[in-house]
């Protein structure tokens, strides 16, 4: 069976035929931060799916979905974006400004001298990607996957991530004083997340807290407001120009990013899908990882 993507024809193949050791490459940012990534190749000339991770999480959220999309015979890239996974995590805020993500993004695009990809994104690296194109001109991905991710930032004054405001304030509060830093803990492997989800509820905190440190976390959700503030406005000027395929994917139980943000941005994405599914949370590409990798296969297929 073959596939059409973007002008190329490839063999539908079965993932164990195509899957390969995936090799960990790093880059040293113009700011001396050291950021990782994994990259598999499966035919030299085949285009890539570039996938970015959300807030919190890691390379490791991918694995269902990259395992359904590997049968496209496509190549991969799965980002640890700076201060998470094994990636390097600076303290000071300014390393976590938007515009240096992205051009981390781009750095790897370089290096690698990609010239046809797709962007794959959860929640904030959905975003992320937003960002990327609307800060560069070129390279253009293909298409866009925005998973549970939003045009703009989301959250109220000490309601970040919808959780309650003691909450934020409290943890707020203890890295001001410095008693959480991103130096608390030791550099470890990276976290699995179908491990961590099959954890009692308290496990999966501890593990949060511990591979991504917190102040991580809200220098990242202070970084997303600011751009909001400057940028913001380019960022949805540029979605509601843009020609590029777009698959938007939500989840009616999501209530970090509600589905309300997919449909809008749908509204206004000329060339857009909207996918909601029904009975998930936030971590949908960990809970329903082999239907979502599925659906992306259905979107690329018809380029």
């Amino acid at each position: 069976m073959h596939i059409a993507y973007h002008n190329h024809v490839y063999h539908l193949v079965l993932p164990q035929e195509q899957i390969k050791m995936k090799k960990k490459c790093s880059i040293k940012a113009k700011d001396a931060i050291k950021f990782y990534y994994f990259k598999s190749v499966r035919k030299k000339d085949a285009p890539y799916l570039i996938y970015i991770h959300g807030l919190g999480g890691n390379a490791t959220m991918w694995k269902e979905i990259e395992a359904e999309n590997v049968k496209l015979g496509l190549n991969s890239i799965c980002i640890d974006l700076r201060g998470h996974g094994i990636s390097d995590t600076p303290e000071e805020p300014e390393h976590y400004k938007l515009e240096r993500i992205a051009e981390d993004i781009c750095a790897v695009i370089k290096k690698e001298k990609i010239k046809d990809f797709s962007f794959i994104g959860h929640s904030f690296g959905g975003s992320m990607a937003m960002v990327f194109c609307t800060i560069y001109n070129s390279p253009k991905p293909s298409s866009f996957v925005f998973i549970q991710s939003c045009y703009e930032y989301p959250y109220a004054k000490n309601r970040e991530l919808n959780l309650n405001p003691l909450i934020n304030i409290f943890f707020r509060k203890l890295i001001k004083m410095k008693i959480i830093t991103n130096k608390v803990f030791p550099r470890i492997p990276e976290l699995d997340f179908f491990k961590v989800i099959k954890e009692n509820f308290i496990f999966q905190i501890f593990d949060e807290l511990y591979y991504t440190p917190m102040k991580t976390i809200f220098n990242c959700l202070d970084a997303s407001k600011e751009y909001t503030d400057k940028d913001g406005k380019k960022l949805v000027a540029m979605l509601k120009s843009t020609k590029i395929p777009t698959l938007i994917i939500s989840s009616k139980r999501d209530e970090t990013v509600p589905t309300t943000y997919s449909k809008e941005l749908h509204k206004f994405m000329p060339h857009s899908e909207l996918t909601i599914y029904e009975d998930a949370t936030h971590s949908l590409p960990i809970e329903r990882g082999i239907e979502v990798g599925q659906r992306i296969n259905s979107f690329l297929q018809r380029g």
